[in-house]
């Protein structure tokens, strides 16, 4: 490299080829950017082996009440006729608690397409919810998202606005503030950094909760030329609704100053990207 220790030092490269080392998803970039490289374009984002490194003494089945009374963020990635995530993402301890829920004829469908995901004995794990019929029911998501309320110091909530302006304006009117978190890379960039950092850093903890694993293991996400990223449903190998549901409540925690009233004239209107 003709510019070597001109435009580019040998320290930097150094550095950033240790955080390639460290971060799975950021070893293409290096590649890319630094060595010109041509790269796959799908890979994995997270190094599963430290996620499980970062379980913490805590099973996940007893997380919920060893915080209770915390303030937490709340992302939401809704599911209509797939699985619904919510994830509770609490700073001051790093630690996230994730509620899923399925339609029970949902889960049965994705159970014959998808071998590794048994939602029937995860279901009997206490791990998600199997809710009769054939779709969400609002009103049960709506219950829960009460209960997390009234366990929790929530202080805000994120939507994707799209198909959940009612149940996010419902929210808002019953006290809870609700925000927009559109599914764009500039939303997601921030805070997918972050949670790359918190894992290489074994600084998250989770509890070994089975389908969040399954989620963290099987992200494949969008890369821009600047290196940005996005969780990318459509390319990941399996389901990572609660990944996504993570990363937008770590995105809320690092937006702590924000504007209220969101759902003003019935529309979102913070975070536009």
């Amino acid at each position: 490299n003709p510019n070597l220790d001109v435009s580019v030092s040998m320290e930097f490269l150094r550095q950033e080829f240790r955080k390639a080392k460290q971060l799975p998803g950021y070893e293409n970039t290096f590649r890319r950017l630094y060595l010109n490289q041509r790269t796959a374009v799908d890979v994995r984002e997270f190094d599963v082996d430290a996620w499980d490194e970062c379980a913490g003494a805590t099973p996940w089945p007893e997380l919920p009440e060893a915080l209770r009374g915390q303030p937490c963020q709340v992302g939401v990635d809704l599911g209509l006729t797939g699985v619904t995530a919510i994830a509770l993402w609490f700073p001051q301890q790093s630690t996230v608690v994730c509620r899923y829920l399925i339609a029970a004829e949902a889960a049965h469908r994705l159970e014959e397409v998808r071998k590794q995901t048994p939602f029937r004995t995860w279901g009997s794990q206490g791990a998600i919810e199997l809710v009769p019929g054939r779709s969400l029911d609002y009103d049960r998501l709506r219950s829960v998202i009460r209960e997390i309320g009234d366990t929790y110091v929530v202080d805000k909530i994120a939507f994707d606005p799209w198909q959940s302006q009612q149940l996010g304006g419902e929210l808002e009117r019953e006290g809870f503030s609700v925000y927009a978190f559109r599914q764009t890379m500039t939303m997601f960039s921030s805070p997918f950094r972050e949670l790359q950092r918190l894992i290489a850093d074994r600084a998250i903890r989770h509890g070994g909760h089975p389908i969040l694993r399954l989620n963290v293991q099987h992200c494949v996400a969008d890369e821009d030329s600047s290196g940005n990223k996005r969780p990318n449903k459509g390319k990941s190998t399996d389901l990572i609704d609660g990944l996504v549901a993570l990363l937008m409540a770590i995105g809320l925690a690092q937006n702590s100053e924000v504007p209220d009233g969101v759902y003003a004239d019935g529309d979102f209107s913070w975070m536009e990207a």
